[in-house]
């Protein structure tokens, strides 16, 4: 054997060469690809039967027996189109939470059972509300963030 060894390619080695080239180039774009339809899907809307919340800031309220209440509510909607549709309505929502509280006592809210009664007298003031207004009844549940008797 002499000194210098020559490396020859075949044209075997070149096309497995581009072949192998080819095959990282359409795996990296089928990666990116299903990258690109993830993130399109993820912030696509979520079904209209999922569940629509919207939050209501804090109500404080003085109670029938003089306490007052500190309430934030999220009003669980109908429709998608719902938080739309009561867009502007905010300062009379947070009236209708309010005017509820004022017909409550301590007693009155005191318990689950007391919570419950309570969430669905805000949800019958509200939606009585929107039908004075000519707009079909969106509230379907209150949940509370917050329920707190004030020294």
């Amino acid at each position: 054997m002499s000194g210098s060894a020559s490396i020859r390619m075949t044209r075997k080695d070149k096309t497995s060469d581009w072949t192998l080239a080819i095959g990282i180039a359409l795996g990296a774009l089928l990666v990116a690809f299903g990258t690109w339809v993830y993130t399109q899907w993820a912030a696509m809307e979520k079904p209209r039967n999922g569940a629509v919340w919207l939050d209501v800031p804090e109500v404080q309220s003085q109670l029938a027996d003089g306490r007052m209440l500190s309430v934030k509510v999220n009003l669980r909607l109908r429709n998608r189109d719902d938080p739309d549709a009561l867009e502007g309505h905010e300062p009379a929502l947070k009236a209708m939470i309010e005017q509820v509280g004022t017909t409550m006592t301590r007693t009155d809210i005191k318990g689950r059972d007391g919570v419950q009664r309570y969430g669905q007298a805000i949800q019958q003031a509200i939606n009585g509300y929107l039908r004075d207004q000519q707009i079909d009844e969106r509230v379907k549940t209150v949940a509370f963030n917050e329920l707190v008797l004030l020294p």
